[in-house]
């Protein structure tokens, strides 16, 4: 709260622009047009000879894309960003907004009580989640009040993003913490500047559709969505008309503040009608990105219907299907923890994370980790009661591992593929060849991973002493990060791809506002069934193609002349093309 006196920790380096960011030509021209910071290339990388092999490799599709992503322009969204601003200086934590001053820690038990060392246990225990829940939010804080520094310090103008990507040709915004890639809370304090007018009821569904997603509806029927929405119109103009007074009512709402933006829109067309300029961000959201590329890949029906690759009456949930899973196997326990867990409860919540990860190459360690996370962040929130008093980790162990092995039953041309990819990093790991592939973008991936050293650096400032670890690469190749690396670098580098090729093509058709999140694809209303269509089209066009065998061709360029690379898995029958007609395919 008092860094609102400290302006130079507000302010990061690089910040928003104010005109148009330079278009990138090359890996080291582009974005910024001022020489006052210093210059990053396009790639984020240390790698300076593979910034020359991009720099020399022909990628119009990947230079076209971006330049059009940064060319979009942006304002701050002042009625949103007046309902921030109040709520977190009255400290209401609505919205998961963090609280602007610590938590109290417990006070310590008398010398007496301290004796006992059950509440001796007790004490320690509180003052602990204490202590981490305070941390948790200091970290939080920090992110805040950049955000609303910077909203308020770029009120009344309109704003650009520079663009830069990682070594997967995923594109991320250079400007640090205000951005459209940031948390709800972030992002909702953002608009198009220009944005587009509503003049059909099919524009104003998309926008309804939007509004029902923020809520928590994403994974009902689409006409149960627009059901719901045009069934509270009351409840959009009351928001519109007063956020403030109606903060009970929004902040019950999956993402609190994306709603409001969505709400207040809403309310404005509903009050204006059909000419309404709409300029909230329209999100499309894919289905478990990851487990449809691999589902395309290997032409895997199922894998397919369960991630709505393929049309169908209602959206699948992945998720879902993982965690009823895990029900049935807890209720055919013997182990005393299972009925505790199942009155407990367990939901599509329980198993998202661990499912999501999955795909890019989530081991059990990390399922152990999440399912952890997911039971404290629960307990300690209030949200649910702590039944697990003794040994909690053991608790989230067990259930973990029915997760892990649920996933690996629900998506097993996933578990292929990747088993697939981990051979092919081995066998490139014991010729010491560094695996190189080119996306369908024409963008070049080079996985490195070194194994790594540390060395101490130490240092005085003023009266103390500052011991520093840093880690260097010692140069020799780190089989273990490739092999566990090569599945989400593999998949990412197609997800952007994907992204690229439905905005050049969105582009061509008269776009020119887009917020595009890897896996979430935005633009206004009114331009949302085209960007649709563009996307479904995109899709047909890259993964059309049979992308592993092109990916095994450029391994074995690579590899010896005496070593071939694995076979495919088995390829199944499914048609690419029937993604045209999903609706549920991103939504």
């Amino acid at each position: 709260k008092q860094a609102h006196a400290f302006h130079e920790i507000l302010t990061p380096v690089y910040m928003p622009m104010v005109v148009l960011p330079l278009d990138w030509k090359n890996m080291w021209q582009g974005g910024y047009l001022s020489d006052e910071v210093r210059r990053r290339p396009l790639v984020k990388t240390y790698d300076k000879g593979y910034l020359e092999e991009l720099d020399n490799t022909s990628m119009p599709e990947f230079y076209s894309a971006i330049n059009s992503l940064q060319r979009t322009k942006w304002e701050i969204n002042d009625d949103v960003l007046q309902c921030m601003l109040y709520c977190y200086e009255n400290n209401s934590g609505v919205g998961n907004l963090p609280a602007n001053c610590d938590r109290e820690i417990p006070t310590r038990p008398s010398d007496k009580d301290w004796m006992d060392e059950e509440i001796q246990k007790r004490w320690r225990r509180s003052a602990k989640e204490t202590h981490q829940l305070n941390q948790q939010d200091r970290s939080k804080r920090l992110h805040l009040t950049k955000v609303l520094y910077m909203a308020q310090k770029f009120m009344d103008q309109s704003i650009t993003f520079p663009k830069n990507c990682d070594f997967r040709s995923r594109v991320y915004d250079a400007p640090a913490y205000l951005n459209p890639q940031g948390p709800d809370w972030a992002r909702s304090v953002l608009r198009f500047s220009e944005g587009d007018p509503i003049d059909t009821q099919n524009d104003a569904n998309y926008l309804g559709v939007h509004l029902a997603n923020c809520w928590g509806l994403d994974k009902n029927t689409i006409e149960d969505r627009l059901n719901w929405v045009w069934g509270n119109e009351d409840l959009f103009k009351a928001i519109h008309q007063d956020p403030l007074g109606t903060t009970t009512e929004w902040c019950k709402a999956a993402e609190p503040w994306g709603f409001l933006a969505a709400a207040m829109d809403m309310g404005d067309f509903l009050q204006v009608g059909y000419g309404h300029v709409s300029k909230i961000p329209i999100a499309q959201d894919a289905s478990n990105q990851g487990h449809q590329i691999y589902a395309m890949l290997l032409r895997d029906p199922v894998g397919a219907k369960f991630t709505n690759v393929l049309p169908s009456d209602h959206p699948y949930d992945l998720y879902q299907q993982v965690a009823d899973s895990v029900i049935e196997k807890l209720k055919v326990s013997d182990e005393p923890m299972a009925a505790t867990w199942l009155a407990f409860g367990i939901d599509r919540s329980t198993t998202k994370r661990q499912t999501m990860v999955s795909v890019y190459g989530g081991q059990q360690q990390s399922c152990k980790e999440y399912t952890a996370q997911w039971y404290f962040d629960l307990v300690r929130g209030g949200q649910r009661p702590k039944v697990f008093k003794e040994h909690p980790y053991k608790a989230c162990i067990f259930l973990s591992n029915l997760i892990y092995e649920s996933i690996g039953e629900a998506v097993k041309s996933a578990q292929a593929g990747m088993d697939w990819l981990r051979e092919i990093a081995g066998i490139c790991m014991e010729h010491d060849v560094i695996p190189m592939w080119s996306t369908p973008t024409g963008y070049l991936v080079k996985q490195l991973y070194e194994k790594q050293a540390s060395m101490e650096v130490k240092t005085s400032i003023g009266q103390k002493i500052r011991r520093h670890r840093l880690r260097y690469g010692k140069g020799d190749l780190s089989p273990m990060k490739h092999k566990n690396s090569i599945c989400p670098n593999f998949v990412h580098g197609l997800d952007a791809a994907l992204m690229m090729k439905t905005t050049n093509l969105a582009t061509l058709n008269g776009l020119t506002q887009f917020s595009m999140i890897h896996d979430s694809y935005a633009t206004t209303a009114a331009k949302s069934g085209m960007l649709s269509s563009c996307l479904r089209q995109a899709t047909v066009d890259m993964f059309s193609e049979d992308l592993m065998e092109n990916f095994a061709k450029q391994i074995s360029h690579l590899l010896p002349s005496n070593v071939d690379v694995p076979p495919i898995p088995y390829v199944g029958g499914l048609d690419i093309e029937s993604v045209i007609d999903s609706q549920y395919y991103f939504s």
